[in-house]
């Protein structure tokens, strides 16, 4: 039978067994594995805010690569789109030069 009383909502419920050994893991660290436990989430909190921040800019990135390596494999040379003026718009010539050579 669950302890937990029937007016209380469904999150609360599901994450209170969980919030309570953590809080339990917490009060059983030293100061200094609390440190690197603090330190280590702060890292992956702000990987997490660096990566929704600039997730835009490389599948751009990406897809430009990819335009640029298709045309130039078809023979149209290193252009975004075929009959293009031939231009360097790309960050990144060995990964172009390697997508082209493998398409």
């Amino acid at each position: 039978m669950s302890t937990a009383s029937p007016t209380q909502s469904f999150p609360r419920r599901a994450l209170s067994p969980l919030l309570n050994r953590l809080a339990a893991a917490w009060a059983g660290m030293d100061g200094t594995t609390r440190l690197h436990t603090t330190v280590l989430a702060g890292l992956m909190v702000g990987s997490l805010a660096h990566y929704l921040v600039f997730i835009t800019y490389f599948i751009e990135d990406a897809g430009i690569s990819f335009a640029y390596a298709r045309n130039w494999a078809e023979g149209e040379g290193f252009v975004t789109f075929a009959g293009g003026e031939r231009v360097e718009g790309f960050s990144n010539p060995l990964w172009t030069w390697i997508c082209g050579r493998s398409t």
